[in-house]
């Protein structure tokens, strides 16, 4: 009885980290998903979207980047500026992130702010 006990701690530990890497990698796919389509939407029109939802129209040649913008894993449409937000240290072209679980600048854990500035090609 005594191993089983000591099991189930471990058990919940591993578990926790399987869901940790299951949601960076959805973030992150989200993330890499949304800085490419503003990438490629630089290039078709030589400058950057105002918003993502520019990413979903007809361009001129009537094609359209992305089929739907994503939403983040709590349900809130990722954050997007082409001014560095106060969460970001590096200067880029553009910003794509979600503030996390709590929907606020900062935080640990799935509360922890996640942009397209963390993601490595």
């Amino acid at each position: 009885m005594s191993r089983l006990l000591f099991l189930l701690p471990i058990a919940s530990v591993v578990g926790g980290c399987r869901y940790q890497h299951e949601t960076n990698a959805r973030l992150f796919h989200d993330l890499k998903t949304l800085a490419a389509a503003t990438k490629l939407f630089y290039f078709d029109n030589n400058r950057w979207p105002n918003e993502l939802a520019e990413l979903i129209e007809p361009s001129v040649q009537n094609k359209t980047l992305l089929d739907a913008i994503p939403v983040d894993l709590w349900g809130r449409p990722y954050e997007y500026s082409r001014t560095r937000p106060s969460i970001c240290d590096q200067d880029q072209a553009f910003y794509v992130w979600t503030y996390g679980s709590d929907g606020k600048p900062g935080g640990t854990d799935d509360a922890a702010d996640i942009g397209n500035w963390m993601i490595r090609d």
